[in-house]
């Protein structure tokens, strides 16, 4: 337990309070659902990383949190990153990543010693859950609320377009996008709703009006939105395929 003065007590007493805790979690928790449906945008990754720093931190600093209830929360971070970047889809990793974190979230904030649950009053513990699932459903209902307007600002396409997109990668900067419009393309990454899509051997950033579009899978540009195609799933873009080819 730190001593009860001083700054840095001060702010720690102030992020554990309950309603600014829940808030830290709903922002974790919309970094990571954003980033989940605009994979390698990053900043609403670190967001929700500097909101788990607040929170962690503020507990660890009154004497709540200890180490394998922060590891408990980074495994589960670990296998969400993972279901973001390397196994698109919400399968086994991301539900146990999903329970883990919640689970790190909620044990971080009770007064146990150790594996030691017996001075927990019940009153802590369903101030804990409360807390957090108060973040976490917040953080979904605010995402499901401005997630198209946030991916859709020019802010958000900008900083989604200033990641590394070198010519020796494939990617086409200096293209006539709109000569695409009415062009068949390939999926490489999944669409949540953005991604990326190849067109003549060349991969272009897009956004989907359908709300998921697995990678594999051809999909068709109906419209051209700033630097970023936009594209719609359609049965009939497979025979695309053989013009891509051609």
């Amino acid at each position: 337990m730190m001593a009860n003065s001083g700054l840095l007590y001060d702010m720690a007493f102030f992020f554990t309070q309950p309603w600014v805790s829940a808030f830290l979690i709903l922002t974790l928790m919309a970094g990571m659902i954003l980033e989940l449906k605009t994979p390698g945008t990053i900043i609403p990754l670190l967001t929700g990383l500097l909101a788990a720093a607040a929170y962690f931190g503020s507990y660890y600093l009154m004497g709540l949190t200890e180490w394998w209830e922060i590891l408990i929360f980074a495994v589960g971070f670990l296998l969400m990153v993972a279901e973001i970047f390397v196994v698109p889809g919400f399968g086994v990793a991301g539900i146990s990543g999903v329970i883990l974190l919640v689970s790190g979230l909620v044990l971080a904030a009770l007064p146990n010693e150790g594996m030691d649950f017996e001075q927990v009053h019940t009153a802590d513990a369903v101030t804990s859950l409360t807390m957090v699932l108060a973040g976490v459903l917040g953080g979904i209902i605010a995402l499901l609320y401005a997630a198209k307007n946030i991916i859709n600002s020019r802010f958000f396409r900008k900083a989604a377009l200033n990641q590394a997109l070198d010519a020796k990668d494939g990617y086409s900067m200096g293209v006539a996008l709109q000569s695409l419009v009415g062009k068949p393309a390939l999926v490489r990454t999944v669409l949540r709703p953005s991604g990326k899509v190849e067109i003549d051997g060349k991969l272009y950033e897009a956004t989907s009006f359908d709300s998921f579009v697995e990678a594999g899978k051809w999909v068709y540009v109906t419209d051209v939105e700033g630097s970023m195609l936009r594209v719609r799933a359609d049965e009939s873009a497979a025979t695309g395929s053989a013009i891509m080819k051609a």
